[in-house]
């Protein structure tokens, strides 16, 4: 049975190679000094790596801890640093490192006979320091290189159907009959948690169509539905949006759709009269995601939703 290897991963900041940097073992922390930040990688196992990185001029909430349930304090650390400016930490009988090259700040993780077992994506890495509320927040996405042959499993429990979620696109809410967990495990043997209490998005969407409602196709149905003060008769309301999309080249797509609510009644969207995504039921959650392939060109995009009174 092949032995999976866990990397515990925080938010970490993209590094710059302006200068270079300091190292420091710190109780059971590696605190790696960058010209923005300190990179902080701690051993939890001999098969789990976690990695932190708190931005120059920012203070990080001290938030309950309720992932880790050890103290990796029992952990004895092994620490070093080349002239090419790469640092390797692991525990001392590990079967995982981390390399970090403080040149570019890019991160690898390798086996106990230096196979790597997975890279970051070269300058993938960014944070937007912004507002939540009252509240600071921090935005932050990463990116990590797959094989072609890889299969990725987990983000929790969706209705969309996928298990192989490679390139799949993914909002990580939690409603009801929708379980997000932000983990996900390889057949190539490691499995990443992205350690983030806050919204997170798997495989972000960079394009972005706003569609045009049309009128109601006049149709209406009435229905028995459970909610929280018990069961409740519900009138809900047929809707029909539309728009178009521009794809430069042909290849597969990930399209996700966000309906606008908390909770959906009706997913319905189709490309060019195919149906990509048909879904019905009380408790939809507000997104749903498929891919398809789209050929290089304009095409035509229609949903169909619904609203309840």
């Amino acid at each position: 049975m092949k032995k999976v290897c866990y990397l515990l991963l925080l938010a970490v900041l993209s590094l710059s190679a302006c200068q270079k940097a300091t190292v420091k073992i710190d109780d059971y922390k590696v605190l790696i000094g960058m010209s923005d930040g300190t990179l902080i990688v701690t051993p939890m196992a001999d098969d789990a790596i976690r990695v932190q990185f708190i931005p120059d001029g920012i203070e990080l909430p001290q938030l309950e801890n309720l992932i880790y349930t050890e103290n990796p304090a029992h952990q004895s650390i092994s620490c070093s640093q080349n002239l090419r400016g790469l640092v390797y930490v692991s525990s001392t009988e590990s079967n995982l490192r981390a390399v970090v090259n403080t040149r570019n700040g890019k991160i690898k993780f390798k086996d106990s006979q230096g196979n790597v077992i997975l890279s970051e994506s070269a300058r993938s890495r960014s944070v937007v320091v912004g507002k939540t509320g009252d509240f600071n927040s921090l935005a932050v996405s990463q990116s990590f290189v797959t094989a072609p042959d890889e299969f990725l499993f987990g983000t929790g429990q969706f209705q969309d159907g996928y298990l192989n979620i490679r390139g799949l696109t993914r909002r990580l809410t939690q409603v009801n009959t929708q379980i997000s967990i932000p983990m996900i495990i390889s057949n190539k043997g490691y499995g990443i948690l992205w350690n983030n209490y806050g919204l997170t998005e798997f495989n972000p969407s960079d394009y972005v169509v706003e569609l045009e409602q049309g009128g109601s196709d006049g149709t209406s149905v009435t229905v028995n539905a459970t909610g929280t003060a018990g069961n409740v008769r519900e009138r809900r309301f047929f809707n029909d949006f539309s728009g178009e999309i521009e794809v430069k080249e042909s290849g597969d797509y990930s399209i996700l759709l966000d309906v606008g609510q908390s909770m959906a009644r009706k997913h319905l969207l189709t490309i060019d009269g195919d149906t990509i995504i048909n879904a019905n039921n009380t408790w939809l959650p507000p997104t749903s995601s498929a891919i398809t392939h789209l050929d290089k060109g304009t095409h035509k995009v229609f949903v169909s939703g619904s609203r309840t009174r």
